[in-house]
């Protein structure tokens, strides 16, 4: 008998050729180059977290608490490359979300999905990185997309975020991200919720209209 994760990739392997589908680890080596991990140093200490880079120039997605009232942030690629020189380019305490930018060229990228196409049930692949451990990949489904007191579209997935995952990707089973995972949204410590990548888009998008 197939067990239950093993029979969702299963069935998910009937999907057409335009949108093939990968297992978790495939997943996982196709967007390591992109995900970086981030240190801040606040007024309360220092914080820790993920992102991903979503532009060759350094565009990085993360959870705004990671960096929030920084006064220096640190961002280490897979490939061992440190950025020390980071800046916040965005940041929207409603959602969680911060944008920030490293000065680089060429650098690897995630592909982003469309988070308002997920649907309860759908099969999911989180990259947890519990803090001071190694990173694992967290395979599991939608459970449902709720809203919260807010009005605030959220993902709510069937695998609790580990403690010092905030920032990094939720993404479908072809590598597209979706969802920026959070291991403490405002009121929801240690969570099963992730934030919609279509919010990302936005900010993203008012970033560029408006440049600090």
């Amino acid at each position: 008998m197939l067990r239950p994760f093993a029979l969702l990739y299963a069935l998910a392997a009937l999907g057409t050729d335009a949108d093939p589908v990968l297992t978790p680890g495939q997943i996982a080596d196709k967007v390591a180059a992109a995900v970086v991990s981030i240190r801040a140093d606040t007024p309360a200490g220092e914080s820790a977290g993920f992102g991903f880079i979503v532009d060759p120039l350094g565009t990085v997605v993360t959870s705004l608490h990671v960096v929030e009232g920084a006064t220096a942030i640190r961002v280490k690629l897979a490939s061992g490359l440190i950025y020390d020189h980071v800046r916040i380019r965005a940041q929207e305490t409603r959602t969680d979300l911060a944008l920030l930018q490293l000065d680089g060229f060429g650098l690897p990228t995630v592909s982003l999905g469309d988070s308002d196409a997920l649907r309860a049930g759908d099969a999911v692949v989180a990259l947890s990185h519990p803090a001071g451990g190694e990173g694992r990949v967290a395979p599991g489904t939608v459970r449902r997309l709720r809203r919260t007191a807010a009005g605030l579209r959220m993902i709510e997935k069937d695998a609790r975020a580990d403690r010092g995952s905030s920032g990094g990707p939720l993404m479908t089973m072809d590598g597209r991200v979706v969802g920026v995972v959070s291991a403490k949204l405002r009121g929801h410590r240690r969570s099963r919720l992730a934030i919609p990548i279509n919010e990302a888009r936005r900010l993203m998008s008012s970033a560029a209209a408006h440049p600090q």
